[in-house]
């Protein structure tokens, strides 16, 4: 977990307290060659400038982060010139806990690179489907879909778009209906939005999708909401749970839900299945 004692420590807590009061969902440092480096938040799909550090000061910002990562989440050591993919744990002073995933990659001119960090607040929320912009209509029309007891229900969209927002509305509206006579598994890397009565379990490390799936699938499970769809192993896997009469929701990143039948197509899900009126429900 993240202290505060140093200067880089430092200057990694107020950005992910910045963060939190702003609703950022990631923070991005850029850096540029060997001089300076610009600070990023996504705030409401956008980007915005909020400072701009030095490389020297952005570096040991990133090494901080990596040193810090969760054990079995990251390589031996952080490389600037390599692809580095790692979680974290921050304990803001006021108690809050924040969960990052953190990713570096090289960036030219050498010896530049960047980073990004989603940072998620650990702070159990209601969230619900009025609140991420769906009219009556169209949350009437989702809840006909979560109401069937199989079938799958995936929110199309590209990054940023409010796919992770829906699957933590939809959640918390079938166990407020539901209650707990059903048992709701979720599979995220990282864990974005704490969802009271729902399992979640953390996907990394030496844990992948795949293998969440593949637990989940034993666990006696009703609804399993992989927080993505992301290749043909676990396209598979979701198919065998729909098959298998139970409820899926999840995310593809498609640019229209038309495309939604194009994308499972590509990780071979059967064309047959796929036009079956029960497989999307």
């Amino acid at each position: 977990k993240i202290e505060s004692s140093t200067k880089p420590e430092q200057l990694i807590v107020q950005l992910v307290e910045e963060a939190m009061k702003l609703g950022s969902s990631d923070i991005h440092i850029e850096t540029n060659g060997g001089g300076d480096a610009d600070v990023l938040f996504r705030i409401n799909g956008e980007r915005e400038l909020i400072m701009n550090l030095s490389y020297e000061t952005a570096k040991s910002v990133s090494q901080v982060l990596f040193f810090q990562g969760e054990e079995g989440s990251k390589g031996q050591a952080w490389h600037r010139h390599q692809l580095n993919d790692w979680g974290v744990t921050f304990t803001l002073p006021d108690g809050h806990v924040v969960n990052g995933r953190c990713s570096t990659l090289p960036r030219h001119p050498d010896p530049g690179f960047h980073l990004v960090m989603r940072a998620a607040s650990q702070k159990p929320q209601e969230y619900r489907l009025e609140d991420a912009g769906y009219t009556s209509e169209q949350v009437q029309m989702i809840d006909n879909f979560l109401g069937r007891n199989s079938g799958l229900v995936a929110f199309c969209g590209p990054t940023n778009s409010g796919k992770s927002r829906s699957l933590a509305a939809c959640i918390n509206r079938i166990i407020s209906q539901r209650g707990e006579k059903i048992k709701v598994i979720t599979a995220e890397n990282p864990i974005e939005n704490i969802i009271p009565s729902a399992i979640q379990v953390p996907v990394g490390g030496s844990l992948t999708f795949a293998d969440v799936l593949r637990g989940i699938l034993r666990q006696d499970t009703d609804v399993v909401v992989p927080g993505e769809i992301r290749d043909q192993e676990s396209a598979e896997l979701i198919r065998d749970a729909v098959i298998g009469g139970r409820k899926v929701i999840t995310t593809l990143h498609t640019t229209n839900a038309l495309s939604a039948w194009y994308r499972l197509r590509e990780l071979q899900v059967p064309w047959d299945l796929l036009v079956q009126p029960t497989f999307f429900s």
